[in-house]
């Protein structure tokens, strides 16, 4: 495990909470390395996020996404209807096509150098959701009543992506990826 005195010990480490869309607190060709972690599925703005990511990148600099994509583009009616139900419970507006999401790293200068499907990796973790999911839905109509005026919505909407998130994997719907891409763009004259 990370402590915060082994992070002191990384030289010019630095975590921020900000809009991805807008890195404008760092200047240009400034960071060796940015991670976004479960976060880029709910841009609705993807291109701006990624030109924005390029821009504080170092020549060279790793741009690292882990995230759900959809798998799959020609859905069943029922399929479509997991697929929208699990969006709308996680407030994500789509979910990207992981082929046209790697376009997108390319037709900005990213090299993908690195991919790796780890959705058999999160299936233990995504069958936990499941279960729990499954409990809360079986409840007694009353009782669930009471536990959604009790608890936020957030959590209650959580239910039907732990329910449904496992088959949409298991359907080959959708996949969770690790990208690894390098910014990899040199101009006429030879500078970034």
């Amino acid at each position: 495990k990370t402590t915060s005195t082994d992070r002191e010990n990384i030289p010019k480490y630095t975590k921020a909470k900000l809009d991805f869309h807008d890195l404008n607190k760092y200047p240009e060709n400034s960071l060796d390395i940015v991670f976004i972690i479960e976060a880029i599925c709910h841009s609705s703005q993807k291109e701006k996020v990624v030109k924005e990511v390029k821009r504080i990148l170092k020549k060279d600099g790793i741009f690292i996404v882990i995230d759900a994509f959809t798998n799959k583009k020609n859905l069943s009616a029922e399929e479509l209807l997991a697929k929208q139900l699990v969006e709308k419970s996680m407030t994500v507006a789509s979910f990207d096509d992981y082929k046209e999401f790697r376009e997108l790293l390319n037709k900005n200068d990213f090299e993908v150098i690195f991919e790796e499907d780890d959705s058999l990796e999160i299936m233990p973790s995504l069958k936990r959701f499941e279960k729990d999911a499954n409990i809360l839905l079986s409840l007694p109509k009353f009782i669930a009543k009471t536990i959604i005026k009790i608890f936020p919505s957030e959590f209650t909407f959580n239910a039907i992506a732990g329910y449904l998130m496992p088959s949409l994997i298991e359907g080959g719907i959708a996949k969770y990826m690790v990208i690894v891409s390098r910014r990899n763009d040199i101009d006429i004259k030879g500078k970034i």
